[in-house]
């Protein structure tokens, strides 16, 4: 098992430009830092024995824009080995991104259920995972809690031991009622890593899923929330879980867990159908506060693309028929090559600390030097394309005797 790799740490797995293209193309909102750390643990993380990840559940798919990076990372590295089962309530255009843009071979190895649960798929007799345990299984479906525990009961009895369950937005602190993976994440006393400063992370399913028992149960216990995103929020989702759970956790659990965690599910329900009418129209006023915040952070962002555009044309003007290095390779120098047209600036390369290990001759379209080069290089400006401007600059300053006014924060 590759424990000890730092999955936590950003990775570029993908192509930027492919994912920039069919964001905009299909607008979806999962962060390109995140299906690089989807599809990093796809390609080269380890289970027990050495194994790969070959078998793969995904709850919620939507338009199935993680589900084709996965596919196309999976395939890639397995070929036909590699399988994806996607499950979404919903039908409409459910898949579209994986069915206009993954290959034939990708395709193949995809299998999608429109209309259906994760859930009600466990409880049909022919559940395919009985018999083809699970190596991840990641975690995007109904967000307000208990939902997001409810697909953990119906997943852990199909994972494979040392198998992933990574969930999406185990921060989401700002989303109103929306913290189910919140609660699951930080409560299971389980391995687990999170990417870095981001709201996507897993958990290592324990050799004994009975280990988890008291964090289930703990879970379970915290009061139910409202969804925002169903018409009716006075209505529990849950109720209609609980048939299923009934006939499911007695021959996957046994008798006294699968007791005592439905009684305190339906308790909860009835304590929530008791307040529903103040749960219902707190979600719906923390809701509007939430879409207009977002509203004034689009108008804001808005502002400040302009001001960027402007502080580029003035970057142009400064180093015009001027030699510039770019220092900084990281995820902001891509953001800011993807955004703007360096093509019109004089660049003569691109430097960065990891050059010092990592003897590649080009990134991100430049010739690479590294910092220890910089005394030998012929250069008028160096251009920061780091986020910690200041650190970087004291760091070029001091260590390798830059003069300060050829230094230019971008």
């Amino acid at each position: 098992m590759t424990s000890l790799i730092d999955f936590s740490k950003p990775t570029n797995i993908i192509s930027s430009e492919k994912y920039f293209n069919l964001s905009q193309k299909y607008r979806c909102l999962t962060s390109e830092a995140q299906i690089n750390f989807l599809c990093n643990l796809i390609k080269n993380y380890k289970l027990n024995n050495n194994t790969d990840i070959k078998n793969v559940v995904e709850i919620g798919t939507n338009l199935g824009f993680t589900a084709h990076f996965m596919l196309e990372a999976g395939v890639e590295n397995f070929g036909k080995n590699f399988k994806l089962t996607s499950f979404d309530l919903c039908e409409e255009e459910i898949g579209r991104v994986v069915e206009e843009n993954s290959t034939q071979q990708e395709k193949e190895c995809f299998a999608l259920f429109k209309g259906t649960t994760f859930s009600n798929y466990c409880t049909n007799e022919e559940n395919w995972f009985e018999q083809n345990k699970i190596d991840l299984a990641f975690v995007d479906g109904q967000h307000t809690h208990p939902g997001p525990l409810i697909d953990v009961l119906f997943l852990l009895p199909f994972m494979k031991k040392g198998g992933l369950i990574v969930f999406h937005d185990i921060n989401h602190r700002f989303d109103p009622d929306d913290w189910g993976a919140c609660y699951v994440y930080d409560c299971l006393n389980a391995e687990k890593v999170s990417l870095e400063r981001d709201i996507i992370g897993y958990i290592v399913v324990p050799d004994d899923i009975t280990s988890l028992y008291d964090n289930l149960i703990h879970i379970a216990k915290q009061p139910f929330n409202a969804c925002i995103w169903i018409q009716d929020k006075t209505n529990c989702f849950a109720e209609r879980e609980i048939p299923l759970l009934e006939n499911f956790l007695p021959k996957h659990y046994g008798n006294d867990f699968a007791t005592k965690i439905l009684t305190i599910m339906k308790n909860n329900i009835a304590r929530y159908n008791e307040f529903n009418l103040d749960l219902a129209k707190r979600a719906e006023a923390s809701s509007f506060m939430f879409f207009k915040i977002l509203e004034l952070e689009n108008k804001v962002n808005y502002l400040t693309s302009n001001l960027e555009n402007l502080q580029f044309e003035t970057l142009q003007l400064k180093c015009n028929n001027k030699k510039v290095l770019l220092y900084g390779a990281g995820l902001n120098a891509q953001y800011l090559i993807n955004k703007f047209d360096f093509s019109k600036l004089n660049i003569i390369g691109i430097c960065d600390k990891k050059f010092e290990k990592d003897k590649i001759e080009e990134c991100l379209g430049f010739k690479t030097f590294s910092p220890s080069n910089i005394k030998d290089i012929n250069y008028d400006f160096i251009l920061l394309m780091v986020r910690e401007k200041e650190y970087v600059k004291e760091y070029l300053i001091n260590t390798f005797d830059v003069d300060k006014n050829k230094i230019i924060e971008f």
